[in-house]
Protein backbone atom coordinates (compact mmCIF):
# COMPACT_ATOMS: atom_id res chain seq x y z
CA UNK A 1 0.00 0.00 0.00
CA UNK A 2 2.77 2.41 0.84
CA UNK A 3 4.42 1.72 -2.52
CA UNK A 4 1.17 2.49 -4.35
CA UNK A 5 0.81 5.68 -2.35
CA UNK A 6 4.30 6.66 -3.49
CA UNK A 7 3.55 5.82 -7.15
CA UNK A 8 0.30 7.83 -7.05
CA UNK A 9 2.05 10.77 -5.30
CA UNK A 10 -0.18 10.61 -2.21
CA UNK A 11 1.34 12.54 0.67
CA UNK A 12 1.55 11.06 4.15
CA UNK A 13 -0.90 12.97 6.30
CA UNK A 14 -3.53 12.13 8.90
CA UNK A 15 -6.19 11.12 6.38
CA UNK A 16 -3.93 8.91 4.29
CA UNK A 17 -2.53 7.21 7.40
CA UNK A 18 -6.01 6.48 8.75
CA UNK A 19 -6.97 4.99 5.39
CA UNK A 20 -3.79 2.93 5.35
CA UNK A 21 -4.38 1.56 8.86
CA UNK A 22 -8.04 0.76 8.12
CA UNK A 23 -7.24 -1.03 4.86
CA UNK A 24 -4.57 -3.18 6.52
CA UNK A 25 -6.86 -3.94 9.47
CA UNK A 26 -9.81 -4.94 7.28
CA UNK A 27 -7.58 -7.13 5.11
CA UNK A 28 -6.13 -8.95 8.09
CA UNK A 29 -9.55 -9.38 9.68
CA UNK A 30 -10.95 -10.87 6.47
CA UNK A 31 -8.05 -13.34 6.13
CA UNK A 32 -8.22 -14.31 9.81
CA UNK A 33 -11.92 -15.18 9.62
CA UNK A 34 -11.48 -17.25 6.44
CA UNK A 35 -8.49 -19.13 7.93
CA UNK A 36 -10.32 -19.76 11.20
CA UNK A 37 -13.33 -21.25 9.43
CA UNK A 38 -11.04 -23.41 7.28
CA UNK A 39 -9.12 -24.72 10.29
CA UNK A 40 -12.21 -25.42 12.40
CA UNK A 41 -14.05 -27.19 9.58
CA UNK A 42 -14.25 -30.86 10.53
CA UNK A 43 -15.42 -32.47 7.30
CA UNK A 44 -13.95 -33.17 3.92
CA UNK A 45 -10.80 -32.59 2.01
CA UNK A 46 -8.85 -29.37 1.89
CA UNK A 47 -10.78 -28.32 -1.21
CA UNK A 48 -14.17 -28.89 0.46
CA UNK A 49 -13.04 -27.06 3.59
CA UNK A 50 -11.83 -24.12 1.47
CA UNK A 51 -15.12 -24.03 -0.45
CA UNK A 52 -17.09 -24.02 2.81
CA UNK A 53 -14.91 -21.31 4.36
CA UNK A 54 -15.26 -19.03 1.36
CA UNK A 55 -18.97 -19.72 0.88
CA UNK A 56 -20.08 -19.22 4.48
CA UNK A 57 -17.53 -17.09 6.27
CA UNK A 58 -16.37 -15.14 3.22
CA UNK A 59 -19.84 -13.86 2.38
CA UNK A 60 -20.53 -12.97 6.03
CA UNK A 61 -17.31 -10.99 6.38
CA UNK A 62 -17.99 -9.19 3.10
CA UNK A 63 -21.45 -8.12 4.30
CA UNK A 64 -20.08 -6.98 7.67
CA UNK A 65 -17.35 -4.94 6.03
CA UNK A 66 -19.91 -3.30 3.76
CA UNK A 67 -22.06 -2.40 6.76
CA UNK A 68 -19.04 -1.00 8.59
CA UNK A 69 -18.24 1.18 5.58
CA UNK A 70 -21.84 2.44 5.34
CA UNK A 71 -22.00 3.32 9.04
CA UNK A 72 -18.67 5.10 8.95
CA UNK A 73 -19.74 7.41 6.12
CA UNK A 74 -23.37 7.90 7.16
CA UNK A 75 -22.31 9.95 10.18
CA UNK A 76 -20.60 12.61 8.06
Amino acid sequence: MIAMMYIWNIEMNAISLVNLVMSVGISLEFCAHICRDFILSAKGSRLKRAEKALAYMGSSVRVLEGNRFDHRWSSL
